[in-house]
């Protein structure tokens, strides 16, 4: 378990892995991509990557993104 912080504009590269993975939007604003699927999850939104889904995120908005992930 951890927290994860974007600076406004950065990425978080593509990438999988045989665990599976659940992130919780703490704050800002993000463009999620898990396998095939593109979104802008809000605070307050729980994304569950299941195991080898690649995902990335994307730091689309002012602020600092900040993510739990466990």
């Amino acid at each position: 378990m951890g927290v994860l912080e974007l600076a406004p504009g950065a990425i978080y590269a593509a990438h999988a892995h045989p665990a599976p993975e659940i992130y919780y939007v703490m704050n800002g604003t993000a463009r999620w991509t898990v396998d095939e699927e593109t979104f802008d999850p809000e605070p307050g939104t729980a994304i569950y990557h299941v195991p080898n889904a690649l995902h990335r995120m994307i730091n689309i908005g002012n602020e600092t993104l900040r993510v739990c992930w466990m």
